[in-house]
């Protein structure tokens, strides 16, 4: 979901270096780079350098998401 929302972002002209995505898949963490978007190894990270957050993630494990960033 996450690479979706990020390529829709892009092809609409969206700079790839304002975008931040961390993901425990060091996989889909390579796909976002190859689509131009830049990563974090944590969303502690990216929390800290985000003027935005998009959790993309499964109602789930949302709690288990946030818990870290509060």
């Amino acid at each position: 979901m996450a690479r979706s929302l990020i390529g829709g972002l892009l092809a609409r002209g969206f700079a790839g270096e304002r975008i931040v995505a961390s993901d425990p898949s060091s996989e889909c963490l390579a796909a976002v780079r190859e689509l131009g978007a830049q990563t974090v190894a944590d969303n502690e990270q990216l929390a800290a350098r985000a003027n935005v957050v998009v959790l993309a993630v499964k109602p789930q494990v949302m709690q288990q998401v946030l818990q870290p960033l509060a």
